[in-house]
């Protein structure tokens, strides 16, 4: 009997170092990831004077040599985003694939395989992982409350013919199959956008110009990875 009593505390006490083990490697890796990611935006990136222009500027030059699917950036002042943008030919393959291609958990913030290559069209979805470490689109959860809404009104996504100022007007949870992921044309943006504020879960500033674009931002939802959260964003003209 103590000798099978041995035995069991013995397995109890592998599973536990080993559990922990796995643990701190995870850590480790999520840890790397986020300062892979930081490395990236300080090589391409360099931050623009002058308060109606954008604030950064992207060498997709270089981004282009490292990887030809890059497509845009993505920035959000004074949040973890700040990002290149991929577009491949499917919704998977930058699931677990970083920006350099080497395996990823966290991924590479990507566009929808639909859209076009220069990210023109009229509505446009972007894709990203909610990672516990704040990392990717984690943040866009936050939106859920005013107080980050009212912090963070605008997003930029920077393309290498144009940059887009996008004022955020809607954050919300759906189901993967919600019809928020259908794409829609130029005729549609104003009562997709205002759909999208009527489901908001925050009241966003009335948009004062002519939209000419809508950027769907999707992510996992906080807690419930069955859902998804997204963030909807308009360019004026």
């Amino acid at each position: 009997m103590k000798v099978f009593k041995a035995a069991i505390l013995l397995l109890l006490t592998g599973i536990t170092v080993f559990s922990v083990y796995k643990i701190a490697v995870t850590e480790l890796n999520y840890s790397r990831e986020k300062e892979k990611n930081r490395v990236t935006a300080d090589k391409f990136t360099t931050p623009e004077e002058g308060e109606d222009d954008c604030p950064i500027k992207v060498d997709f030059s270089g981004l282009s040599k490292q990887n030809p699917d890059i497509a845009g950036w993505l920035y959000c002042e004074n949040t973890e985003i700040n990002y290149p943008v991929v577009k491949a030919a499917d919704n998977s393959y930058y699931l677990r694939k970083s920006f350099d291609g080497s395996y990823s958990i966290g991924g590479t913030i990507f566009a929808d395989y639909r859209v076009s290559e220069d990210l023109s069209d009229p509505h446009i979805i972007i894709y990203g992982h909610n990672m516990h470490n704040k990392s990717m689109f984690s943040m866009l959860t936050e939106y859920s409350k005013g107080d980050f809404y009212r912090e963070h009104p605008f997003i930029w996504l920077i393309t290498p013919e144009k940059s887009y100022r996008l004022r955020v007007v809607s954050g919300f949870t759906v189901s993967p199959d919600s019809d928020i992921y259908r794409l829609r044309g130029h005729d549609e943006l104003k009562s997709f956008s205002g759909d999208c504020v009527r489901r908001s879960d925050f009241i966003s500033e009335k948009t004062s110009g002519e939209i000419i674009k809508v950027v769907t931002l999707s992510t996992c939802a906080a807690g419930n990875r069955g859902k998804r959260y997204v963030v909807t964003a308009c360019a004026e003209k």
